[in-house]
């Protein structure tokens, strides 16, 4: 980021007395600097369609959660940037919390579903009651609290409770297409995105099919297309900037903390309130002043646990982080977790190697030096293969290891004694060893996305001649 900073600065100095005939016509395979365009494209017209292109990728592509009542407008949109900013810098990671969310939501839907009903549980409430979308208004059910505005967040266990014991009403209870609709205001944004994306796409594909040159800058945008695309899909059933929880209504016939503890006290699930660490269930009984501890007053100065998009971050990476991802793969245990993990080794595999490999593309462009084509390669190739050489190798050890074969049931204890000492000592040092190398690799090419700016091929700054591609006469 401090470089691209520092390039737009340089540029607009010099943009006064940057050249304005490069000769390209009659020089094609020479390079040229700042470029204005009174005749071709020039400099800005390749570095701010890609900007914005990444930009609007990034922005409409990253789902926040629902900000806390006590937030204030600027901490939302701190959020967005720092999600904006990882997935600029890694968007494969994005992707990877996405995948996460969207494997919980579906598990949610089979674990609910059965309970209160196919049309009453789909992925968008999952989604929903994942990101902090449903409260209880105590004030609407209890009598004692009329005048207040208690609200309290609740998770899916609750919710269930509640419909098995008949304290949700069946027709004030929200609709899939009502959540979905939560999340529409944004729709022109996300349309503009669209437009921006077809519109870089189709100018890449023309250069290509008239054998203009593409910047590396141009390709790396382009890395970014299938990313915020696999974002999309992975939430298309979550809801999209939604400020505001959707209240759910209580059939006035028990106190709401009755109701939630009555159904809780024998399944140890516990309760996390709005301003309040997780209080156990056996603490609700104590009267109608639990009510106050559980289900906080949203006016009151408290330590909010904020639901934000940095909070699903952080618990993604304490759940779902690579280390104990490659302990799984490593285990003894064969489970549905492990299988799991398998594929989402496999699926981020895959992430990963579109990504890098449209880096890769960018093998025999022109460079402003040797070095600098040399250092690109090598980091093409690194963001490309390092993480998916180190699945492919865990499933190695772990399939040669776990081989039915005479010598390995003979010596199966100190396989498994191996295996052990090998995951509690050495499986962080690959882990450590490609982290290390995929984050130099990849600063490194965005780096020299706008440093190699300073010697573009001048026939980059020729433009496709779009009559080529239109039928007409003459």
């Amino acid at each position: 980021m401090a470089s691209l900073l520092v390039f737009l600065a340089f540029a607009t100095i010099n943009a006064a007395t940057a050249a304005t005939d490069p000769d390209i016509e009659n020089d094609p395979s020479g390079k040229q600097g700042w470029y204005s365009a009174p005749n071709y494209r020039g400099t800005l017209d390749i570095v701010w369609p890609c900007i914005l292109t990444v930009f609007l990728c990034c922005w409409t592509a990253v789902h926040p959660n629902i900000p806390s009542p006590k937030s204030k407008w600027w901490h939302r949109y701190a959020d967005r940037s720092i999600g904006l900013f990882v997935g600029v810098v890694a968007p494969e990671m994005i992707i990877y919390f996405a995948l996460e969310e969207r494997s919980q939501a579906t598990k949610s839907v089979k674990k609910m579903s059965p309970i209160i009903g196919a049309d009453n549980w789909s992925v968008s409430h999952a989604f929903n009651c994942r990101m902090g979308g449903f409260v209880i208004d105590v004030g609407s059910v209890d009598q004692e609290y009329s005048d207040s505005t208690h609200c309290g967040y609740i998770n899916q266990e609750s919710i269930a409770l509640c419909f098995e014991n008949g304290r949700i009403c069946q027709d004030t209870w929200v609709t899939a297409k009502e959540i979905c609709d939560k999340g529409k205001a944004d729709n022109l944004i996300k349309a503009l995105t669209v437009i921006q994306i077809l519109w870089l796409v189709v100018q890449c594909i023309a250069r290509v099919i008239q054998h203009l040159p593409l910047t590396t800058l141009e390709l790396s945008t382009l890395a970014y297309i299938p990313c915020a695309t696999l974002m999309y899909l992975l939430w298309w059933d979550k809801p999209y900037e939604v400020n505001v929880p959707t209240p759910v209504q209580l059939i006035p016939q028990a106190r709401p903390h009755d109701v939630v503890a009555s159904g809780l006290l024998d399944t140890g699930v516990n309760i996390t309130g709005v301003g309040q660490r997780t209080e156990s269930v056996s603490s609700v009984h104590a009267g109608a002043a639990s009510a106050v501890v559980i289900l906080e007053s949203r006016k009151e100065d408290s330590l909010h646990a904020e639901r934000n998009w940095i909070d699903t971050v952080k618990a993604s990476v304490k759940k779902y982080e690579l280390y104990p991802m490659l302990q799984s793969v490593l285990s003894d245990k064969s489970d549905k977790h492990n299988n799991q993990s398998e594929w989402t080794f496999i699926f981020l595999s895959a992430v990963f190697f579109v990504v890098g490999a449209i880096h890769l593309a960018a093998w025999n462009l022109a460079f402003a030096t040797s070095l600098e084509q040399s250092l690109w390669r090598v980091c093409s190739l690194v963001t490309t293969f390092v993480f998916p050489l180190l699945w492919f190798t865990v499933f190695v050890v772990d399939l040669v290891l776990e081989r039915d074969e005479p010598f390995f049931n003979k010596h199966s204890s100190s396989i498994k004694l191996f295996k052990r000492k090998w995951l509690d000592r050495y499986i962080w040092l690959p882990l450590l060893v490609a982290l290390v190398s995929y984050c130099l690799a990849r600063l490194y090419l965005i780096v020299e996305l706008f440093v190699g700016l300073r010697a573009t091929p001048k026939a980059a700054f020729k433009t496709p001649e779009w009559s080529k591609f239109v039928p007409h006469f003459g």
